[in-house]
């Protein structure tokens, strides 16, 4: 009895050393991102390790998105402001400690009322979370980004959540009209606690004395202003990243024929054309390109698609750079810095089904080095009149990439 219960005991230990030894091998996205291991998909649905399908409908996604992410962050409290730009992991701490109070405002803002360049200013310089982002997005597709909703339609880049007298007031700058507007809410008129997410003393532009006139209001000055750092730019073979994207768009990635510099993937009409330049292209003549879907769930499905080729881009992240309509636009981020001219895709929907797609994989890397970055002060000064503020991009010219300032518009 005594030898048989040795027996059953080696035999579990040896089964259990085999599944967590596949766990771990079919696990491994190096692995599994090529597409002759088509033959693996079985095994990681017994093992439990499949993709979860991409939902039709349903709550809204939590704010994990690098979409959603602001380009600025600044919380004012007891006088004292602390705040990030660009920096990802700055910048996400912030972003998550505000996000509560982001979505409760959101979410409980009441209708808005116009007020002054003067009043918004006024308002920036008492207690509250200001976040800036890249480009004009819907209030009503932040608040989802944040798991809530808002019911004001306007497109804003700036805004910020103000508490005073015992209540928290949203306030934003509409793009489209470039009008300011303040609603009141019901959030709890509470500062969140940012002591531990690595936010740096600063001050808005036209805090400071020395500023010059027409600067743009918004800016933050820091009083210690760290460089970006130096990016290695290559090139990617679509060829080898391409696997997750295709079981997104559900295309076999074993119905295959190859063309000079890369391969077709064909299921029925839709057909994936994937290259070692790094380009992939995507068309499906049977969707309705002519139906209005839902922006918010087709920004959640173009999302989910990318991330399968986010292995490609190397030190950098996919990020929301335009919107219209059904077509939604994808530049990469290093560092939380836009970088133009590279890795790039635009993905077009129609009734909440892809289209078409073109995708454009680039891989950077961020070496040691910090290459000197000409000062903000000095930056400000050679805006152009009309800037509505200063910003940091990548410009990919191949090689070694320095981060440039650029004029807002």
């Amino acid at each position: 009895m005594r030898e048989r219960a040795k027996t059953m005991l080696l035999a579990a230990l040896m089964l259990l050393t085999v599944y967590l030894t596949l766990r771990v091998w079919i696990q491994d996205a190096a692995l599994l991102d090529s597409p002759s291991m088509a033959w693996a998909a079985p095994l990681r649905w017994i093992l439990g390790l499949d993709a979860t399908p991409l939902p039709d409908s349903g709550p809204a996604p939590a704010l994990v998105s690098p979409c959603a992410w602001p380009s600025v962050v600044a919380v004012s409290s007891g006088g004292a402001r602390l705040g990030a730009a660009y920096g990802v992991h700055e910048t996400d701490a912030l972003a998550l400690s505000v996000r509560d109070l982001l979505r409760e405002a959101l979410s409980t803002a009441t209708t808005p009322v116009a007020v002054t360049r003067d009043k918004w200013l006024e308002a920036l310089r008492g207690d509250c979370v200001y976040m800036e982002y890249e480009l004009a997005l819907p209030l009503g597709v932040l608040a989802a980004w944040a798991s809530g909703s808002c019911t004001i339609e306007a497109e804003v880049r700036a805004l910020a959540v103000c508490v005073s007298g015992g209540s928290a007031e949203l306030w934003y700058r509409e793009e489209t009209s470039g009008g300011y507007f303040q609603a009141a809410t019901g959030a709890a008129p509470v500062i969140p606690d940012i002591s531990g997410a690595g936010a740096r003393p600063c001050r808005f532009c036209f805090e400071r004395p020395e500023s010059f006139p027409g600067a743009p209001d918004t800016t933050l000055i820091f009083e210690d202003q760290s460089d970006p750092p130096l990016v290695t730019a290559a090139d990617a073979d679509a060829t080898l990243f391409c696997a997750p994207f295709l079981r997104q768009v559900q295309i076999a990635d074993n119905n295959w024929y190859d063309e000079p510099e890369g391969r077709v993937y064909v299921d029925s009409l839709r057909t994936c054309r994937v290259y070692r330049s790094g380009l992939i292209t995507y068309s499906n003549p049977e969707a309705d390109s002519d139906r209005a879907g839902v922006a918010l769930e087709e920004l959640e499905k173009a999302r989910i698609m990318l991330s399968g080729l986010s292995r490609a881009l190397g030190d950098s992240r996919w990020a929301l750079s335009g919107m219209d309509g059904g077509v939604y636009s994808f530049t990469a981020q290093v560092d939380g810095i836009p970088v133009t001219g590279g890795a790039r895709a635009t993905l077009v929907f129609g009734a909440g089904e892809l289209v078409s797609a073109e995708i454009w994989l680039r891989q950077y890397s961020v070496s040691g080095e910090i290459p000197a970055l000409l000062p903000v002060r000095q930056a400000l000064e050679l805006l152009p009149p009309g800037a509505s503020g200063l910003g940091l991009c990548y410009p990919d010219t191949g090689g070694e990439l320095t981060a440039q300032w650029v004029a807002k518009r």
